[in-house]
């Protein structure tokens, strides 16, 4: 009896921490998509389709310099603090702002690039995202930390006050001026001052512990293993900026920032890597393979769905960017490899470097490849193919690597 009634409690946790943790989740993504999409409404409707493409443009260089501020630090201190080892905290962002420097360099060399080219549009964004990439990068810690505690009310009241106070600001920008420098510095300044607050307020909340050297380590190793993944993320609009054009980049953004957001507001790895965290490796197959069939079973009619309704919902939302329409479509079967993240969370929980490099150095790698062999002779197709190539890898070696870790599950 003792053991059932256990076993019941164990369930009716679990479910409880599922639906909770979810509810507050999906508030806090439904905040971040509605800010998405009233930012591309604005662009799609009072803007050029050069602003835009050129915005996306300087955004994906930031992206790439921002690997300077070691990101995986972020996902080390989810595990970190979950553990209750939260002082690891304060020893991250040093790390994190001791290496920004190099960030900064890299930006400021390019927006150096464009003013000797006399393109002094490009080349003051980029001097502007140089001042605040160490910020701006220092700031977004304050989200893992609520994440580690399971605090998924706390985390995403603040973040969706991060996601919609700057949204308005940026829409107020758009709406007044069409010069690229000033809408560039809205964002970030907005952006960093609001998620300023949550850091410092977070900050002050750390709990005096040990320090996890371990879940730092990781954290460097995971930054480095995300190098390849983040180019592979964002070079593809700086690819299709120097064979296509901004009116390309835009095209294609408008296309891929919606099944962004979608495989965002999806929160299978949030929910699961600070649950995963306490628990060890064994019975990890039998714990998780069913939960990971019923989402694919899930996510077929979903995609279908969102296949049908595409060009409706293009035609009422973005009409001029109506063309996206098809890259949008065929992008989405991504969305189905989403509950591969289930899996591969468990690499994380359990500080598997091996097969982590192997995932997130081949898979990137190969869609690098594609971007270059395919873009200049078919264009943005050629981005779309190259991003479902890599995808599809992934999804598949994150399958391999976990039924090999876990074949000796009785």
């Amino acid at each position: 009896m003792k053991i059932l009634l256990k076993k019941i409690k164990d369930k009716i946790g679990n479910i409880s921490y599922v639906t909770q943790g979810s509810a507050w989740i999906f508030f806090g993504k439904g905040s971040s998509l509605l800010a998405s999409l009233a930012i591309m409404l604005i662009f799609a409707n009072f803007l050029p389709k050069e602003t835009y493409g050129a915005y996306k443009y300087v955004l994906s260089f930031f992206a790439i310099a921002s690997l300077a501020t070691m990101p995986g630090i972020n996902t080390a201190l989810i595990r970190a603090v979950a553990r209750g080892d939260e002082s690891t905290f304060f020893v991250g962002e040093k790390e994190k702002l001791r290496w920004s420097f190099l960030g900064i360099l890299f930006l400021f060399i390019i927006g150096a690039y464009y003013v000797f080219k006399g393109n002094f549009i490009l080349g003051g964004s980029f001097f502007v995202s140089s001042v605040f990439l160490p910020f701006q990068r220092l700031v977004e810690m304050f989200p893992y930390v609520w994440q580690g505690r399971k605090d998924f009310k706390i985390q995403n009241i603040l973040e969706s006050i991060s996601y919609i106070v700057p949204a308005i600001f940026l829409v107020g920008a758009l709406l007044t001026t069409k010069n690229l420098p000033i809408i560039i510095t809205t964002y970030f300044a907005s952006y960093t001052f609001i998620r300023g607050i949550m850091y410092l307020y977070t900050r002050k909340t750390i709990k005096k512990s040990p320090v996890d050297n371990a879940s730092l380590l990781f954290g460097r190793h995971l930054t480095f293993i995300q190098i390849l993944m983040r180019i592979a993320s964002q070079v593809d609009k700086v690819i299709l900026w120097h064979f296509a054009g901004p009116i390309a980049v835009a095209t294609f953004s408008f296309a891929q920032m919606p099944v962004q957001q979608l495989r965002e507001f999806i929160p299978i790895q949030q929910l699961a890597l600070p649950k995963l965290s306490t628990r060890n490796v064994s019975g990890m197959r039998k714990t998780l393979m069913p939960k990971f069939w019923i989402m694919m079973t899930i996510m077929i009619p979903v995609v279908v769905a969102l296949i049908l309704i595409a060009p409706a919902v293009y035609n009422i939302i973005f009409p001029a960017y109506y063309e996206s329409v098809k890259y949008f479509q065929v992008l989405l079967l991504g969305i189905l490899l989403i509950p591969f993240s289930l899996l591969n969370t468990v690499f994380l929980t359990e500080l598997k470097k091996k097969e982590l490099y192997i995932i997130r150095i081949i898979a990137p790698l190969i869609k690098i490849v594609l971007y270059a062999i395919l873009t200049p002779t078919i264009g943005i197709w050629g981005i779309v193919y190259a991003i479902l190539a890599g995808q599809f890898l992934d999804a598949g070696l994150v399958y391999y690597f976990f039924m090999k870790m876990t074949k000796y599950e009785k």
